[in-house]
């Protein structure tokens, strides 16, 4: 991958899974041999990919060229993710990077480090969103929401 490749010209969904798949392979070599910023310009194009499966997710399910869940109806030709070869939780992150503002996606891309689908999704959350180390713990254990003081009631 050369780094005029930014962005993926693919519009058929098999052309751009395979190139997310070959940017993972290659951040892995990347990663391996410590080549820091082949690194990161992969796992630019993969998100970049990711977001384009996305695209194109939202857009097949949209012309009804894509079923849902649990739509048994095959006469309209329409086909499932699972036709697809695209995993349910694969799907929903990339068309979860598609509903992401360009600008806001493109600045989290060009912050340094390697890129990561999660990282630019959980910045889109709420401040409101527990902590990730408050959301393994049980229940019972979480620190309580901050309550009003009866002064204030």
């Amino acid at each position: 991958m050369t780094h005029g490749e930014d962005r993926p010209p693919c519009e058929h969904i098999d052309e751009i899974a395979n190139l997310a798949d070959q940017a993972v392979a290659a951040q892995a070599y990347y990663q391996q041999s410590q080549d820091v910023e082949n690194e990161m310009h992969a796992s630019r194009i993969r998100v970049r990919a990711e977001r384009q499966l996305g695209v194109i997710l939202k857009r097949m399910a949209q012309n009804g060229e894509r079923r849902g869940p649990g739509d048994p109806d095959t006469s309209r030709g329409a086909t499932s993710l699972n036709g697809l070869g695209i995993p349910r939780d694969r799907a929903s992150r990339a068309m979860q990077l598609a509903d992401v503002p360009e600008e806001e996606f493109e600045t989290a891309l060009s912050r340094p480090g390697v890129a990561q689908p999660r990282r630019i999704l959980d910045e889109r959350k709420p401040a409101t969103a527990l902590p990730q180390q408050q959301r393994l713990l049980p229940r019972c254990y979480r620190s309580a929401p901050n309550q009003p003081d009866a002064a204030e009631q």
